[in-house]
């Protein structure tokens, strides 16, 4: 029968209580289980439950490796959560009996058999204690396989790469087109579209997303890049606006961006869209094109957004895939097909749009002007419902030019060049095999400026087009030439200038003539016209110059108030001149002298 302790307090010196406790002395060193419990029934834990407890412990803060050791050079194991080494099996072993005699000594040539056995309260293999270890020194990543490197070897290339290419982040598009995903839904970020290098300044970066191409879609250099191999793609993604250094195009006033420029634009075009063009100077060795439903826009007409081109190269214009036309252009509106005779609309540009842009050609002056200017500025070519907006173009011998444009706004558009190097600023012409054809109907024409040029309006065949507030300034004839007019108008057909004006133009002001087989009345209604610093020209020259040539039919001008008065001191600057039959000026409310009459032209002041 058990003994039974009493309930004295500790300590107690009564015999059934020293008996009892004998007995949980031998439980306390021999029994297997993790407790015992006192003669108050308290529970305590036994050596076996202290032992299990360390090894717990020992678990979560890991193991100590014995270094430069192992059971074939001998070692001494000191303290429980050490282990050592055993090369015949590549594996660390822990001792798991008693330390209350000292350390465990393990003799040289040793195996965990020999040198006390294998299992509980003897040597145990820890398994991965050594890997752990390793793991925990500076080489650890070294250990690891990453695809067909290590993982220490993938850091490093990091490490090498200043920061880019790290975890979803490339440099440029050429280095995301070269990853291909591995699946749909991937997002990455790019921080450029051409930098080559981490310390440019990047410009045309963003997120991409990988995705399922099943609209096959093209690689177009700027939104939508596909590798080489796989068929899932990147596309651009969370953009409000289609710039263009998303194609690669770079305002820094040094890279040639035709490349880029030409990418931008073909996306436009099959996309119809609008492109925004960066601040800063675009340099490019080409014509920059405008197609049917794009545009491009910039940040101001005024030194922001600067195209500058920087050769001669002449832009190939096509039919049927064949060059038919070529011309050096600053910028040009490009139509599916170049035919100046047809009136299908596949030959006019639709929808273009051109705003709060500059054009130059580089690095022209008064030395070079005659050599290296471009033929025309801006090329309209045919253009119907287009619109130009708030644009500076410098140093074309022609500012700007079309063969035939309807429904087209022009607002705020300035022609530029250096005075007396060139022949038109403005010109509205389509003259073939010696017959001028309609250049054109219901234009409005806003605040259009012109500067520096021979003619500052030439325009043939226009039909019933306003132009309100348009000037001309600082205007000369070209070397060798005798005759230079602010507005040079062949057979108007219902045009009407509203609040028009010149400043310092070196020759006539206004000119009005007739050519062969006129389709309609020729008429033009001028009102609120101002001529301000009238200067002489090269030879005597009407002020104002309207002759019928005796052509059928009937031209009548029409000027409604505004001041007409010739300044005298201009010595080649003549009376106004009204000839030919069937051809009449009418003045309403204007000052200035009466007309010269000849050939039968009529002159009538109604006040």
């Amino acid at each position: 029968m058990a003994t039974q302790p009493t309930n004295n307090a500790v300590p107690s010196e009564s015999p059934r209580d020293l008996k009892f406790n004998a007995g949980k002395i031998d439980e306390f060193v021999t029994s297997q289980g993790w407790t015992y419990s006192d003669r108050f029934g308290v529970k305590h834990y036994t050596i076996e439950g202290i032992n299990h407890l360390a090894q717990q412990v020992m678990s979560a803060f890991g193991y100590v490796a014995l270094n430069g050791v192992t059971f074939t050079t001998g070692a001494t194991v000191s303290n429980p959560n050490e282990v050592l080494f055993n090369t015949a099996d590549n594996s660390y072993y822990k001792w798991t009996g008693s330390f209350a005699s000292g350390a465990k000594v393990v003799p040289p040539n040793s195996t965990p058999e020999s040198s006390g056995g294998v299992g509980p309260g003897k040597w145990i293999n820890v398994g991965d204690s050594a890997l752990r270890s390793d793991l925990a020194n500076g080489g650890g990543a070294s250990l690891v396989k990453y695809k067909d490197s290590t993982v220490e070897e993938a850091l490093d290339a990091l490490e090498d790469k200043a920061g880019f290419n790290a975890v979803g982040r490339f440099l440029n598009l050429s280095e995301l087109r070269s990853a291909a995903p591995a699946s749909a839904g991937i997002i990455v970020y790019v921080s450029s579209a051409a930098s080559t290098t981490h310390a440019e300044s990047h410009v045309g970066g963003g997120y991409f997303e990988s995705v399922d191409n099943t609209q096959a879609w093209p690689d177009d250099g700027g939104v939508v890049i596909k590798p080489a191999t796989g068929t899932i793609v990147w596309k651009r993604i969370n953009f409000t606006q289609y710039d263009m250094q998303f194609w690669g195009v770079k305002a820094d006033g040094v890279t040639d961006n035709a490349a880029a420029i030409t990418k931008a634009t073909n996306y436009a075009r099959d996309n119809r869209i609008i492109l925004m063009a960066p601040e800063g100077s675009i340099n490019t060795s080409e014509m920059v094109p405008i197609y049917d439903y794009m545009g491009i826009c910039g940040r101001g007409k005024s030194e922001a957004t600067v195209f500058y081109k920087t050769t001669n190269n002449a832009f190939e214009f096509k039919k049927g895939g064949v060059t038919v036309y070529t011309l050096d252009a600053l910028v040009g509106f490009v139509a599916p097909e170049f035919d100046r005779a047809s009136f299908n609309m596949t030959s006019f540009v639709q929808h273009g749009r051109l705003e709060n842009c500059m054009f130059r050609r580089q690095d022209l002056n008064v030395n070079n002007v005659g050599k290296i200017r471009p033929e025309v500025g801006l090329f309209l070519n045919k253009a119907g419902a287009c619109v130009l907006r708030g644009l500076t173009v410098e140093g074309g011998y022609i500012g700007m030019k079309w063969f035939n444009a309807f429904s087209t706004i022009m607002e705020a558009v300035y022609t530029k060049t250096i005075a007396g190097y060139g022949y038109a600023g403005i010109q509205a012409q389509d003259y073939r095999n010696g017959i001028y054809y309609m250049s054109g109907t219901s234009n409005d024409m806003r605040l259009v400026q012109t500067s520096g040029y021979q003619y500052g309006f030439d325009i043939a065949r226009l039909q019933y087009t306003t132009m309100t507030n348009c000037t001309c300034e600082v205007m000369k004839a070209l070397p060798g030439e005798g005759t230079c007019y602010a507005f040079n108008f062949i057979d108007p057909y219902s045009i009407v200038m509203n609040t028009c004006a010149t400043e310092e133009v070196e020759g006539g002001q206004i000119s009005v003539r007739s050519s062969l087989d006129p389709s309609f009345a020729r008429s033009l209604v001028i009102s609120g016209y101002l001529p301000i610093g009238q200067q002489s020209g090269p030879t005597p020259t009407p002020m104002f110059y309207v002759d019928g040539g005796g052509l059928p039919g009937s031209l009548g001008v029409t000027f409604i108030g505004g001041d007409l008065s010739r300044d005298t001191r201009a010595i080649n600057n003549g009376r106004p001149v009204v000839s030919g039959a069937n051809t009449k000026v009418v003045i309403i409310n204007s000052t200035g002298e009466d007309w010269q009459q000849l050939s039968g032209g009529t002159f009538t002041r109604l006040a």
